[in-house]
């Protein structure tokens, strides 16, 4: 599913204009409104779009609505600007409701990132390529998204929290044998890259032996002598393998060139 963040009105800010009240019947209004906010979640979010619309929150000595939110609302603030904008992008009906409460995460993002413009009254979606799905179906696609992505970034934190843990190991053993030896630890790097390519330099000899030792002794060379056509798939692989070998062999000695040549003049010398 395809999501592209879109340009969303702050949950914060009000979306109509302000209705001219006394100063007592703000009061009293807002008093009203704040026994509502623990009620039903329904009640909840219509009180909250009216203290923000209406600037109640000023009666309440707040000097914004964030303030009261972050410092008055009787839940966590999070909680109160997600279903704001629910409520802001589809209505307040009992079913948007009702999923903005059991599914939030999911509903937020509908609202958020654009994934939809509209809800209607039997809970169909419209998306933004314009195929229709259930809400339902559609929040419990969602989800599955969520856990999917959930469990990506568990296993990437899971696999740095493991490198951190091998890079700390590594650092302690150094720190060990430089305390042993009187090696620094540049020193100590130094052989143990060395010790490292050499490995690799052995495998590679031991492989290419090994392999090439295979083919000599285990492949046919003719398979069929009165059909000598029909060796020419392995032939053909065989000379496939010989080009490659000249080429890693010329790639080999570009890279080395310098330095095999000096140890073979140190060599003859000796």
């Amino acid at each position: 599913m395809s999501e592209k963040n879109v340009n969303v009105i702050s949950p914060y800010e009000p979306r109509k204009d302000l209705a001219i009240d006394s100063p007592e019947e703000r009061k009293f209004r807002a008093g009203e409104l704040m026994l509502r906010l623990k009620n039903s979640m329904t009640e909840m979010v219509v009180a909250l779009r009216e203290i923000r619309d209406r600037q109640l929150f000023k009666e309440m000595n707040y000097a914004s609505f964030q303030d009261f939110i972050e410092l008055g609302f009787p839940l966590k603030p999070y909680l109160a600007e997600k279903m704001l904008l629910i409520a802001d992008k589809f209505g307040t009906g009992d079913q948007i409701l009702a999923l903005a409460q059991s599914s939030t995460d999911e509903m937020f993002r509908l609202a958020n990132q654009g994934i939809s413009d509209n809800i209607d009254e039997e809970g169909i979606v419209t998306l933004k390529d314009g195929t229709k799905q259930h809400i339902k179906e559609l929040i419990s696609d969602l989800k599955k998204e969520n856990k999917q992505l959930k469990n990506r970034l568990t296993k990437k934190e899971e696999l740095i929290q493991k490198q951190s843990e091998e890079i700390q190991k590594s650092n302690t053993i150094i720190e060990e044998i430089s305390h042993k030896t009187g090696l620094t630890e540049e020193e100590i790097q130094a052989i143990a890259q060395k010790k490292e390519a050499l490995g690799m330099i052995d495998r590679a000899i031991a492989e290419v032996t090994k392999f090439v030792s295979q083919i000599n002794s285990h492949v046919p060379r003719h398979l069929n002598s009165e059909k000598p056509e029909e060796n020419t798939e392995i032939i053909a692989r065989i000379s496939t393998l010989y080009e490659v070998l000249k080429i890693s062999e010329a790639n080999l000695n570009k890279t080395w060139e310098t330095e095999i040549f000096e140890f073979s003049q140190n060599k003859s010398v000796a």
